[in-house]
């Protein structure tokens, strides 16, 4: 019998964060309270409930999808994603297709609401059949004090709980900072009470301007959000290092000022890949235009096509070939990490695609589900 997939309400909350507790809790029995990791997603109102569709058994909950719906932007590139979170099944009710329905069924969503492309973190023989790919641009460069020189003298650094932070300090640098999402101030301040305690750094000009923030986790040198000049986002990272011993930045490298200062400074740098889906092929590549726009050789022209899809794109200015690639190879051909001709078998006759592809992607840290 076909399962029967509803969308969860806002009184449906703590029921749903029992059922996730005990179905992380099979593998990993000191698992965290999902209202603990994700205070900004479990807030028992039907709208916050709204992107968890479940499925029940006797009208208790026994698995369960999330897609979170996020506004990011690149620069000149905007774009819809959907990231996939709470991926659960009662153990009990395991193996009667319950993650198939519910996958298939949150892509249809995702389609079908205008998105471009979805993100996940898991294991890519889990997700590679739903059409999922491990692929990114993102980086990751740890740096250590001695790779940075001192903090700035004319900038004043300052920390504070970023839980308890007012958001509108950071709002000037947050918003316009070439990668970003579209969160409220509410949104921001809730999402830093994720986990443990998180810390605001901020530092200030000699008139009081605010110049660079970041925000790091207790016990992770992770930095899971930051915005400023590149010159002053450095000298804030030099401040925050003198009170532990290293920090991981995210960037993408070669498409924002600050990459290339950050793969300088850092010790080692290493990419960071997660499992990314095509949601809607044409208007995706619509979404990065602006990018295309300037890669492409003059003269040159590709249709491409996944196999199976009736969509095809058209780059350049004339086409003369068609590549066909299937879901997952196309994932590679427009996010990488390796360059087409290095991942895919591409005909010589398209190596020009080099200067076109990896395209970039990167969700900050604090907007991962």
């Amino acid at each position: 019998m076909k399962p029967v997939i509803e969308t969860a309400k806002g009184s449906d909350c703590q029921e749903l964060l029992e059922m996730l507790a005990g179905a992380f809790r099979v593998a990993n029995p000191t698992h965290p309270e999902f209202g603990f990791l994700y205070p900004d997603i479990f807030l028992p109102t039907d709208e916050a409930m709204a992107p968890h569709r479940i499925i029940r058994e006797e009208g208790r909950i026994v698995a369960c999808v999330g897609h979170y719906p996020i506004t990011l932007h690149l620069g000149e590139v905007t774009l819809k994603v959907f990231g996939i979170g709470q991926v659960s099944c009662a153990q009990q009710a395991r193996g009667r297709g319950y993650m198939t329905a519910l996958l298939h069924d949150a892509c249809a969503i995702m389609e079908a609401s205008g998105g471009h492309v979805s993100w996940l973190g898991g294991r890519r023989d889990r997700y590679a059949r739903f059409g999922w790919e491990v692929a990114g641009t993102t980086l990751r460069s740890v740096l250590y004090p001695t790779a940075l020189p001192p903090p700035l003298s004319t900038l004043a650094v300052t920390q504070e709980p970023a839980a308890t932070a007012d958001p509108g300090t950071i709002w000037p640098l947050f918003a316009t900072s070439p990668r970003h999402c579209d969160i409220t101030p509410e949104s921001w301040t809730l999402r830093h009470k994720r986990g443990a305690p998180q810390t605001l750094w901020l530092a200030r000009d000699e008139r009081g301007a605010l110049k660079a923030y970041a925000v790091t986790q207790e016990k992770s040198p992770e930095v899971l959000e930051h915005g400023g000049d590149t010159a002053s986002a450095l000298s804030l990272f030099a401040a925050i290092l003198q009170h532990q011993p290293q920090l991981a930045v995210h960037h993408l490298h070669g498409v924002l000022p600050e990459s290339g200062a950050f793969w300088q400074a850092s010790e080692w740098t290493t990419h960071c890949l997660a499992n990314l889906r095509i949601l809607n092929f044409k208007s995706l590549l619509e979404a990065y235009r602006p990018i295309l726009h300037e890669r492409l050789p003059e003269r040159k022209g590709v249709t491409l096509a996944i196999a199976g899809n009736p969509e095809t794109v058209t780059l350049g200015h004339r086409s003369v070939e068609t590549l066909t690639l299937d879901r997952l190879d196309m994932v590679r051909l427009l996010f990488g990490p390796m360059s087409p001709t290095h991942a895919l078998a591409i005909p010589r006759s398209l190596a020009w695609l080099d200067q076109v592809f990896p395209l970039p992607f990167d969700l900050p840290l604090s907007m991962h589900v």
